[in-house]
């Protein structure tokens, strides 16, 4: 192309308000100027141009930004046309209801690269800085040919700062002596689009990124409760099924609004916008990509991709990004009133009080025979556990009621005969709310029984539920306290996909101090509640104490019981007492009630 085409090209540019500077003619595509930066504020004149194009010159090259009235190019690169991803921006944009913008542009000014890419041209009344929208990683060829190559652009953005070179540009301006050409349009019909239409180009733009993500990681939470030491709530929320699905219930319960899907992608717009698209679930699996950076969450681009989680989704939307917080209400532990479990009046053994000894294992082979089968909900456990069942097991502080307990969990949980006695019929999964020891005791009190029942850790792995209060206090006469215990245990039901067995140790700490009495409808009413809608799935088991040791004296100690037992389980269909003899050898026998009209449970 001539020279004097250049120059008619260049005064067209001039004359449709562009601030035109020569490209060098090196191939390198870069302004042919000592310094530009005057030129973003003040475009040339008219007879510096006429200076640089006195002798002759093959390219013509335009600063995008305010200086040239808004003007901003989005660039498809050749490896993204040649890869089908401009004709996938088209149809996306048409699909987005953007279609007539991406026509109008098109018609304004459109022109073909010498590497096969596509400029598109437009004005802006508030332009942006040069923008990567989409990429891809590099190929080994390309690595190989440039080892510091991580990525290729695919499509990009000049603006505010930005230069760009133009058709009709020839020769020496480009490596390869191609030329650009112009496909539609010209300098003077540049079409002109809002600053919203073009945001909303952008987020088509960038659904189109191919670059891996690197997951928005959480703060190391604390250690989850239970078996293992290896696997956080937050971990075991990611796993639970269907992701995408509860990411976005999860954001359209906090007003973000599902645009439309495609492909198995949905995309979603941001709480307080009315156009355009903010961030997709699905395109990479289980994972939340977001483009806007008007949220809470951080927006991916080209230079550092990023994707969230659900718990990281869970986090910012439930509890502003507050992980230790999330992780404690996935599960705890929590503190609910600030007290300690047990304070005011709560005593613990002495010195000279029995410890449970942790190697012998109950023999427990007589204590369900007299149990009468009055119930038409199916035995879990036979002549011990039913589905719907409400249990208790007291005895003296440090008779081994958790030991009981835990070897029962973790019985039912892999379906092994229960003290090796009573058949389980069908596996369950456990919640155990533990208000008596510390988180390490409850680990190693785990470990250890695992230990001596044969038991590996990853068996129980993710049916066995530990919520260790040490430092909090659950009341089961407060509605609030009950109904948190009802809502862990349907999580745990739905993400164990099991009955669950629900093990409440101790209950003194559930309710304050004898005299229980009083307390009977209150306690009545809060079981009542916790096996509403779940008593075809729930067994619920009670741990708790007597003030009267069995060395007191066998008729004070039954006394005892009976008031215990009497007020505290008007709705139990049975309980357990343990009889302290020796260090952990076990005499059991059976209360039971004579009719539902009676609180009082009779020794059998």
């Amino acid at each position: 192309m001539s020279a004097e085409s250049i120059l008619a090209a260049v005064n067209e540019a001039y004359a449709a308000g562009l601030a035109v500077i020569p490209p060098k003619q090196d191939g390198s595509k870069a302004p042919d100027v000592t310094t530009w930066t005057r030129y973003q504020v003040k475009r040339p004149t008219a007879e510096e141009l006429q200076g640089w194009y006195a002798n002759g010159r093959t390219g013509i090259g335009v600063l995008a930004g305010q200086t040239s009235g808004g003007l901003e190019m989005l660039e498809f690169e050749g490896r993204a046309v040649e890869a089908g991803i401009s004709k996938a921006f088209l149809r996306l944009a048409a699909e987005m209801g953007l279609g007539d913008v991406v026509e109008r542009i098109r018609a304004g000014y459109q022109e073909r690269t010498p590497s096969g890419g596509i400029h598109l041209l437009y004005r802006v009344p508030t332009p942006l800085g040069n923008t990567k929208l989409a990429s891809r990683p590099a190929a080994a060829d390309e690595i190989a040919a440039d080892p510091e190559t991580k990525s290729k652009v695919l499509i990009e953005t000049r603006g505010e700062g930005g230069y760009v070179v133009t058709a009709p540009s020839n020769g020496h301006c480009h490596e390869t002596g191609r030329p650009w050409v112009i496909e539609s349009g010209g300098f003077d019909t540049i079409a002109a689009i809002t600053g919203d239409e073009r945001d909303r180009l952008f987020d088509v733009a960038r659904m189109l990124d191919e670059m891996p993500l690197a997951e928005v990681r959480p703060p190391r939470a604390t250690t989850p409760l239970g078996v293992g030491d290896d696997e956080r709530p937050g971990d075991r929320y990611n796993a639970l099924p269907d992701p995408e699905g509860r990411m976005e219930d999860l954001l359209t319960g906090h007003g973000w609004q599902v645009v439309y899907r495609h492909a198995g992608i949905t995309y979603l717009r941001r709480p307080g916008k009315d156009r355009g698209i903010s961030a997709s679930l699905g395109r990479y699996p289980g994972m939340f990509i977001v483009f806007s950076t008007s949220t809470e969450f951080k927006a991916t681009s080209t230079d550092d991709p990023k994707g969230y989680l659900p718990f990281s989704v869970y986090t910012i939307l439930e509890h502003g990004g507050k992980f230790k917080a999330a992780a404690a209400a996935l599960e705890p532990p929590i503190r609910i009133n600030g007290t300690r479990p047990g304070t005011g009046g709560s005593e613990t053994g002495g010195e000279d009080d029995p410890q449970p000894d942790t190697t012998a294992l109950p023999d427990l082979r007589d204590v369900f025979e007299s149990l009468q089968d009055t119930t038409e909900y199916p035995f879990l456990v036979d002549r011990m556990l039913r589905l719907g069942y409400f249990a208790l097991l007291a005895a003296y502080e440090s008779t081994g009621k958790s030991y009981i307990g835990t070897q029962v969990a973790l019985s039912v949980i892999t379906r092994r005969s229960v003290f090796g006695e009573f058949a389980v019929n069908e596996a369950m999964g456990v919640c155990v709310f533990d208000m008596e020891m510390g988180e390490a005791e409850d680990r190693n009190r785990d470990r250890q029984m695992l230990a001596d029942m044969g038991i590996e850790p990853d068996t129980v792995k993710g049916l066995y539920r530990r919520i260790t209060l040490d430092d909090a206090s659950l009341s089961l006469k407060n509605d609030a306290h009950v109904e948190y215990i009802g809502t862990q245990l349907d999580k745990a039901h739905d993400e164990m996909g099991r009955p669950i067995l629900a093990i409440l140790d101790s209950t003194d700490s559930m309710v304050g101090k004898r005299p229980w009495g009083e307390d009977a409808e209150t306690l009545d009413r809060a079981i009542s509640k916790l096996r509403e809608g779940r008593r075809a799935w729930l067994v619920i088991l009670l741990l708790c104490h007597t003030k009267k040791r069995p060395s007191e004296g066998k008729a004070d100690y039954v006394r005892d019981l009976e008031d215990v037992l009497g007020n505290l389980t008007r709705q139990a269909d049975m309980a357990m007492v343990l009889d302290l003899k020796g260090s952990l050898a076990l005499r059991c026998g059976i209360y039971k009630r004579p009719g539902r009209s009676s609180g009082i449970l009779q020794r059998d």
